[in-house]
This record gives C-alpha cells, structure tokens and sequence, in this order.
C-alpha cells in the first residue's frame, strides 16, 4: 500500500542518513588524526623527545658530512672529481638498496632502539676512520680507503631510517601521530640548517687549511650526544613503558594499545578526582556562606 511505501523510503531514507552521518564523523575523526596542532607538543612524553633530539643529531652529523665530503676529498686527498663522485655516491646507492631490507628485518625483529643505537656507534666509527685516514700522494690507493668510512655511514643511514621513523607511532598516541611527524619533521630541518651553517664556520676558521679534522671531530660529538639520546631512550622504554619499542610489529602494536587505554584510564581518572575536588570544594564554600 500508499503507506507501506511511504514507510520503506522514509526507514532507507533514515538508514542513509545515519550512514553520512557516521562517515562523516569517521573523516572528521581521521582529519583530527592527521592534523598537526601546534598545542600537541605539551601532550608529548619524555620517549617522543628522546627520538626526536636523537634525530636531530645523527641527521646533522650525517648530511653536515655529505655536505662537504666532495670538498673533503678533493681538499685534503687530491681525489679526482670523478672519483670523488662516486665516493659519495655510495651512502645513497646504499640507502636505495638496502632500506627496504632493513625496514623488513626491523619489522621482524624489532629491537629498535638498539638499532638507533648501533646506527649512531656505525657514524661515530665511520668519522674515526677518516680523521686517521692518513695523507699521502697515492690517490687511487686513497680513494679504495676512502670507501671505508663511507660504507659505514651507508650502513648506518639504512638501518638508522628503519629503526627511528617506524618508532614515533609507540611513543604517541594514534589521534597525534601526524602532528608528531610534524613536530619531529619541523626540529629536524632546524638542526639541517644549523648544521651547514656549523660547517662553514669551522672550515673558514681551520688553521691546518684544508684538512676537515676539527669539522670531523664535531660531527663526532653529535654523534656521541645522539648515541647517548639513544642509550637513554632505550633504558627509558625497557623500564617504564614494557620494551614497547624493542618488540616486533604486531607485538609493539598490542604493546602500545595497552599503555594508550592505561594512559587514558589515568587521565580520566584524574580529571575526576579534580572534579570532585572542585565540587568539594564548591558544597565547602557554599556551606560556609549560605547555612
């Protein structure tokens, strides 16, 4: 009948727009995720800092390096540029290649902090290596040597890639994780731009012209401090926050939803017990003054 119809369309009607509805809070609730808000960063815990400084560090160290490495070789080795093109070629042909096998084993294995760790011992060894590169007037000889310290840092980058980005989705909650990319993304382009800034400096200012060291040495000492982030993130997440970032995948997944319901269930608790107080408070002083 009429009505029957009428009733049909206006139950589909009614069920479609319950379905936008829900879509639409679905988007809206996906847009929140993804958003960067700047006043996130006061919700950030300790571990979320540790990755992001560490970042910083091994990456001023590493790009401060390719920057100048072409310089380096031609300055204090008498390297050709042909040759010296293809030196610094190697850390990114390496990145290339073996990235996606790091990420695959990091994936697997987990132990993330240990291979941020490593990473920055790899870049500490690799600087070594070439301050004691010694000067002499076999430049083929010098440019097989040179490979060395560069391997090294190529190592170092793909499993440093493998082990640092996949960490930040466990040390912040689900809803802030595109503003922590950002966040993390817009502290590590600031030390980006010191770091050139850093290398000018001491090369215009080296008294032995020429030779790189004393900018070497300071690429060390990032390294060091990065190595010594890294140390303290990973004794940070072993002690407080169940080795969420040492388990593999799936593993650091249940990991994580567990310490995000138990952070939640804190927070929730808190507020409580401030509304109680509040309310207390507010009987308190309405006792006082009106009976």
């Amino acid at each position: 009948s009429f009505i029957d119809v009428r009733a049909d369309a206006s139950a589909k009607e009614i069920e479609d727009n319950k379905k936008n509805l829900l879509a639409g809070q679905a988007t809206q609730e996906t847009n929140e995720a993804d958003e960067v808000r700047v006043m996130d960063v006061l919700k950030f815990k300790l571990p979320f800092w540790l990755v992001t400084f560490n970042c910083v560090f091994f990456y001023m160290s590493y790009f401060s390096l390719m920057n100048v490495l072409s310089g380096l070789m031609h300055m204090r080795f008498a390297i050709s540029e042909e040759n010296a093109g293809f030196l610094l070629g190697i850390p990114y042909f390496m990145g290339a290649c073996f990235s996606p096998v790091t990420g695959i084993i990091v994936d697997k294995i987990g132990k993330r902090p240990l291979v941020i760790c490593l990473s920055n011992l790899c870049m500490i060894i690799g600087f070594v290596v070439l301050i004691m590169i010694p000067q002499n007037n076999d430049a083929k000889q010098l440019t097989y040597i040179m490979g060395l310290p560069l391997v090294l840092c190529g190592f170092a980058y793909c499993f440093y890639v493998s082990g640092l980005w996949p960490s930040i989705p466990y040390v912040v909650k689900k809803k802030n994780l595109g503003s922590a990319y950002g966040i993390t993304t817009a502290i590590q382009n600031i030390g980006l731009s010191c770091g050139p800034l850093i290398a000018g400096a001491v090369i215009d200012k080296e008294v032995i012209g020429g030779n790189y060291r004393i900018l070497n040495f300071i690429q060390i000492l990032e390294s060091v401090i990065g190595l010594a982030f890294g140390f303290w993130l990973w004794f940070y997440d072993l002690s407080k926050r169940k080795g969420v970032l040492s388990a593999n995948s799936e593993e650091a997944s249940r990991i994580q939803a567990e310490l995000e319901k138990e952070e939640d269930d804190s927070e929730t608790q808190t507020k409580q017990i401030a509304s109680q107080k509040i309310s207390n408070l507010i009987i308190n002083v309405f006792d006082k003054h009106f009976l």
